[in-house]
Order: C-alpha cells, then sequence, then structure tokens
C-alpha cells in the first residue's frame, strides 16, 4: 500500500502506534494523525510555534508527546486532538 500527503515544511518524523495510527510532524509546527490503513488524515494538531522534531505515541495510543524548536514539549489527547497541555 501506497499513499502520499503533502505537508508545507519538512517531515521530521514519523512514528506508529500499536493502535493502526502514523503520527508525522513537520518544520510547519504541525502534527498529522494518519489512519495506517487508510492514508487519510483523523486529526491534525496545531499549538507548536515552530517546527515539530519529534513524536512519540503513549503505549495506549490515546496520548502523544510532542517536542519542537520553540523549546516546548505538548502532551496531546488523541481522541478530541486537543492539548493537555506543555511539560516542563
Amino acid at each position: 500500500m501506497l499513499w502520499m500527503y503533502n505537508f508545507d515544511g519538512k517531515v521530521l518524523q514519523v512514528v506508529f502506534s500499536n493502535h493502526n495510527k502514523i503520527a508525522a510532524c513537520s518544520a510547519d509546527g504541525g502534527i498529522n494523525i494518519f489512519d495506517a490503513k487508510t492514508g487519510v488524515v483523523d486529526k491534525r494538531l496545531e499549538e507548536h510555534e515552530h517546527g515539530v522534531w519529534s513524536v512519540a505515541f503513549s503505549p495506549n495510543g490515546k496520548s502523544l508527546a510532542s517536542g519542537s524548536a520553540d523549546c516546548s514539549v505538548l502532551i496531546w489527547d488523541c481522541i478530541p486532538g486537543t492539548s493537555l497541555g506543555c511539560v516542563g
């Protein structure tokens, strides 16, 4: 299976969850969460002020941590796609 999605900035990291989701972060400051089977974007997470360098799913796939060039680490609830707050 091959599917493509065009970002506004460079893609910096892609990670898979154990629950058929893919998170891709980019230099445009956003995170897209995809359905791994269809390639459809489920959520677009935007709260960082600069590029997002890294993302990691929690073991249950319901939360996501993201680290940005704006020196922030955010924790996200993946179900509604909302930020739970900044770490640190």
